[in-house]
């Protein structure tokens, strides 16, 4: 839901604008993104039905960006190998679009062990299990 400001989103190579007052429901397994559309800035709310652990893989993003500013790009984009280790910890929950789900799975798991080798970490665990929605032992 859009509070102020303006989306960009692409939902399975449809683009479409929201507004303020508008929302969205993607279905679950439609490749999307969005994008600030806005000149200035945007707020909007995000739910996840289920939930799974979305709010823990977007946290890692938030806190990485006040702790470790110097691991993003000056426009604030993630390096490939922060993006791997975080895809592959929070494996079934998002995939990136494009690339076959059975492709990102092998890719990340080979990057997430150069990222940790890179001294990359992440400052959230999941904390439920895809499959399941019930804890992880061992969390």
């Amino acid at each position: 839901h859009v509070r102020s400001g303006r989306l960009k989103i692409v939902l399975d190579k449809k683009v479409i604008h929201v507004g303020p007052g508008e929302s969205l429901t993607v279905p679950r397994g439609v490749e999307h993104c969005f994008v600030n559309a806005a000149a200035g800035e945007t707020v909007a709310t995000v739910s996840f039905d289920p939930p799974q652990d979305h709010l823990a893989f977007f946290r890692n993003f938030a806190l990485l960006t006040q702790e470790r500013p110097d691991w993003f790009s000056a426009s604030g984009k993630a390096p490939l190998l922060l993006i791997a280790l975080s895809l592959h910890h929070f494996q079934d929950h998002l995939y990136l679009a494009g690339p076959p789900v059975w492709l990102q799975r092998r890719l990340f798991a080979v990057l997430a062990v150069v990222a940790r080798w890179r001294g990359y970490r992440l400052m959230v665990s999941p904390t439920r299990s895809a499959a399941e929605g019930v804890p992880k032992r061992g969390s």
